[in-house]
């Protein structure tokens, strides 16, 4: 049975090794950023356990005033890919949240030279993901790019598009507050 640990920041430093494996650069915040953000007690990172072993972890941004999550990282360590693991965390998501109405994800756009984009958008969707009617930019520390935000509905139903840019924006501010190009992709995202 899997089971969600929080991660004690003494221990995040293995994470963050394995993130440099299968996250790309563009997309990773600075190692003491992710200190920053953990400190605050809005973002954490857990451990995702099967048994007695790590299999994984995600990075999770509650936005509790409006009652959603935020999935800004997810992976599994690449000895248990392909093993079932990811249904299963969000599943474990779910009922560990049950009170919030659901959890967004930041998905690659799809890319016909690399077919793990069109995987990740099949997962995303076949475990129940919509597509979120917006403009979406990925704030990178070297500026922005598109990406798609889905959001995956607890409660059975997608937020109206006017809640959705409400919600990336508080989350954006929150998770990227420090992005030199913050205020120019906020204005792009509609």
């Amino acid at each position: 049975m899997l089971t969600l640990k929080i991660t004690e920041l003494s221990g995040f430093n293995l994470i963050y090794a394995d993130m440099k494996l299968q996250f790309p650069e563009h997309e990773l915040k600075s190692y003491e950023y992710f200190m920053n953000l953990l400190e605050t007690g809005y973002y954490q990172a857990y451990k995702i356990i099967d048994a007695d072993t790590d299999i994984g972890y995600v990075l999770i941004y509650n936005n509790k005033t409006q009652n959603k999550l935020w999935l800004d990282y997810f992976a599994v360590y690449r000895e248990f890919h392909s093993q079932g693991y990811g249904r299963k965390i969000l599943d474990l998501l779910k009922n560990e949240f049950p009170t919030h109405e659901g959890i967004y994800l930041e998905v690659e756009k799809p890319d016909k030279n690399n077919h793990n984009t069109f995987r990740r958008i099949k997962f995303y969707k076949n475990n129940g993901a919509k597509l979120c009617p917006i403009n979406y930019i990925y704030p990178a520390r070297s500026g922005g790019f598109p990406m798609d935000l889905y959001f995956l509905s607890f409660q059975g139903k997608l937020p109206e598009k006017n809640d959705i840019l409400a919600d990336v924006k508080k989350t954006l501010q929150t998770l990227h507050k420090h992005n030199p190009y913050l205020e120019k992709i906020t204005e792009l995202i509609n």
